[in-house]
């Protein structure tokens, strides 16, 4: 196992999608559902009284709780889950409605996505039977609001046909400076040439690391990358990484800065082929100076650290990265 791969990449966030659409896997639906992540305040078409509308991670990257009221008029109300499924394989949503149709149970699934573009099936039904089918096509703006346009496909139709989704930001309260770090950084760890592309996640919300490495023709090579996000349950930072060596570690970042200068460190833990990992790192973002500098200051593998000498020496050297012009 490549350690360095480790240290470069283990700092990043947000999602990458396919251009074309398509249903999510269970290696990036979080991405997706993390869109929704956060409070809104929800209008329509109609001109009725809208209503605020939550969505927060019970456990992050695995279970996901939402709510939404209405605010005036007739009271409505509902709260559900959203999860993967490894049956269906895909991303499914079950929840429970009280409202002037009395209790309806609603679950759907999403059928495609792509960057800025997430599509839902959806049923509604009661003791009687299936109330509606319909579709719901949510478009997410650079800022991270979602425009909802719906089409009725059976049964009673919904009271509008088009929502606006306007939210809160809580990710740039907890990772301030964020913004220095997003850009292409160059590096090169042991002599070899990296290239770590740092990008905003749907609403600037989350922020991904990808990792590169160069083929003998020049052309870039992913090697590693790990999604961060603001845990609303939790008020905090989380994140997760993923690299080509079978490493999959969760950790709890935390980000303190002077306003130039911005420290992220993390503590990370879980597992790299049946083997349990965990590493302690340090990224400091220079934002005057165009620099980062990433550094391990603990590595282990089923509880084992490096012994003294020059693997522990090569895994510990600071690593730095440019900000290219």
């Amino acid at each position: 196992m490549h350690s360095r791969i480790i240290l470069a990449g283990l700092i990043s966030a947000g999602f990458t999608t396919s251009l074309d659409a398509a249903p999510p896997t269970d290696q990036d639906w979080w991405a997706t559902l993390g869109q929704y992540a956060g409070t809104f305040d929800i209008t329509t078409d109609t001109g009725l009284p809208g209503g605020q509308y939550s969505l927060e991670w019970e456990e992050p990257f695995s279970v996901a709780r939402f709510a939404f009221h209405t605010s005036g008029g007739d009271t409505n109300s509902s709260s559900g889950v959203c999860f993967w499924n490894p049956s269906s394989e895909r991303c499914e949503f079950a929840m429970v409605q009280e409202g002037p149709e009395g209790r309806l149970y609603y679950d759907g699934h999403i059928t495609d996505a792509s960057p800025g573009v997430v599509t839902w099936a959806c049923r509604g039904w009661n003791d009687s039977g299936v109330v509606r089918t319909f579709t719901a096509v949510d478009s997410m703006s650079a800022d991270g609001n979602i425009a909802r346009v719906v089409k009725d496909l059976t049964g009673e139709p919904l009271p509008a046909t088009s929502y606006d989704w306007t939210r809160v930001n809580p990710f740039l309260d907890h990772f301030p400076g964020v913004g220095d770090y997003v850009g292409e950084w160059t590096s090169n760890p042991n002599g070899e040439k990296r290239l770590t592309s740092i990008e905003w996640g749907a609403g600037r919300r989350s922020i991904r690391i990808s990792e590169f490495r160069f083929d003998d023709d020049g052309g870039r090579v992913l090697t590693a990358t790990c999604d961060i996000m603001y845990d609303v349950e939790n008020d905090r930072l989380v994140g997760r990484y993923l690299d080509e060596y079978g490493v999959d570690v969760s950790g709890l970042p935390t980000v303190v800065s002077d306003g130039s200068i911005h420290t992220i460190s993390t503590d990370w833990s879980g597992s790299a082929k049946g083997a349990h990992v965990a590493a302690m790192t340090s990224a400091v973002i220079d934002g005057t100076a165009g620099t980062v500098t990433n550094v391990m200051t603990d590595f282990r593998l089923d509880g084992a650290g490096f012994p003294a000498g020059p693997m522990k020496t090569m895994v510990s050297a600071p690593v730095v990265m440019t900000r290219q012009k």
